[in-house]
């Protein structure tokens, strides 16, 4: 399908030194005959968490936008998610219009369990996978700058700018994961520096 088709997995010009990986996984009739099929991408996000040697971050935020708020951050977005919220984080309100911000959160991965929480971790919308050395201060700095915003804020990223930051950025890797839908494979997507990708990411992402 082409470039049509990476635009729909990552909508953003994908130029050296930056490399888009698209990991199929299981087929629509795969996906659907399995009773947990959500569990079971859980499970391929464990595996790359224990592969990979390094950092392994949760970047999610706010389906909503709303006014500012003590309260909304307090509350976050993991306010049911008893893991989840027990884990080092950095939350955030992004300013996206005047007057509006939207809640982002980074979340250090390290001994979660992957048993739950696939509402956040896997929703392809909202929420990204990092993976990096980078520690998650160092790392937050940049993934601020990703959060769409004005006339695009009705999206929680503004992946041109993602992928400007990946390309300074030459040891971080964005992922995104996509349920088998509409004809579509489940599909695990990678971008970032091609070196790192080619180096270490794809030894992360072998089932």
């Amino acid at each position: 399908m082409g470039e049509k088709d990476d635009r729909f997995y990552f909508d953003a010009d994908i130029a050296e030194p930056l490399v888009l990986v698209k990991k199929k996984l299981r087929s629509g009739l795969e996906y659907d005959a399995d009773a947990s099929p959500e569990k079971t991408a859980l499970k391929c996000l464990k595996q790359i968490s224990e592969r990979f040697d390094g950092n392994v971050y949760l970047l999610t935020a706010s389906q909503a936008s709303g006014s500012r708020s003590k309260i909304r951050i307090k509350k976050g977005l993991f306010w049911g998610e008893k893991e989840l919220r027990n884990l080092p984080a950095r939350h955030w309100e992004v300013d996206v219009a005047d007057g509006v911000s939207r809640i982002v959160s980074l979340v250090d991965l390290k001994g979660f369990s992957f048993d739950e929480g696939e509402g956040i971790l896997l929703n392809w919308v909202f929420s990204l996978i990092v993976l990096s050395p980078l520690d998650i201060d160092a790392l937050g700095d940049h993934v601020k700058e990703w959060i769409a915003t004005g006339s695009e804020s009705i999206l929680a990223y503004d992946y041109s700018a993602v992928a400007k930051s990946l390309a300074f950025l030459d040891s971080v890797a964005a992922l995104r994961y996509f349920p088998a839908d509409n004809g579509r494979r489940e599909t695990l997507l990678a971008v970032g520096n091609r070196s790192f990708v080619d180096k270490t990411v794809l030894k992360c992402l072998d089932t």
